[in-house]
């Protein structure tokens, strides 16, 4: 529970009765699921909330701002890595592993490595680069990600792209999967 906002001020004991209450009020506009901007949330906890209120104190948009920043959820290089992944999900094991060995025939064109959960090659079929994959199957799941891309562009072309080299997507889904 530790990634509650309320939890975390409770626990650093740096928290006000206003700081509480602009909580719920946030957490009250927000359960709908309405997507909102931040000017939108404070009119709302202004115009709705505070509004019976006599009183000069009111929180502005900066503060509802800080506060929502609490609600989102920090991002982490194993984050950027999942959405630079491709899943693939079926009924059962066996549908997966009938999928992963039409992969394995028709999508590798040059295998660079291969094991029992996973193959990494030249992808079959690629126009102006190529591109080196690696695919992995996991129960019902398979997860593929490019691992290089070079350009067969010349240097001099405008459509030139550097190599790229994403190891760290392949060493990602060794740890996670």
């Amino acid at each position: 529970m530790a990634y509650n906002p309320l939890y975390k001020a409770f626990k650093a004991k740096s928290f006000t009765d206003k700081d509480i209450i602009l909580h719920f009020y946030i957490l009250d506009v927000l359960a709908d699921g309405s997507k909102l901007s931040v000017k939108d949330i404070a009119e709302i906890v202004m115009d709705e909330y505070l509004g019976f209120f006599d009183t000069d104190i009111w929180p502005d948009e900066s503060t509802i701002r800080n506060k929502l920043k609490e609600y989102a959820p920090k991002k982490t290089d194993d984050d950027l890595y999942y959405d630079e992944c491709n899943y693939y999900m079926f009924m059962d094991n066996d549908s997966a592993q009938k999928a992963f060995e039409y992969m394995k025939e028709n999508w590798i064109q040059d295998e660079t490595d291969a094991g029992k959960k996973y193959i990494r090659g030249w992808e079959a079929g690629v126009c102006d680069a190529s591109v080196e994959i690696y695919i992995y199957i996991t129960n019902n799941m398979i997860i593929t990600t490019e691992v290089q891309v070079v350009s067969e562009w010349s240097v001099d072309s405008p459509d030139y792209a550097p190599p790229t080299n994403h190891q760290e997507r392949v060493d990602f889904i060794n740890k996670h999967f």
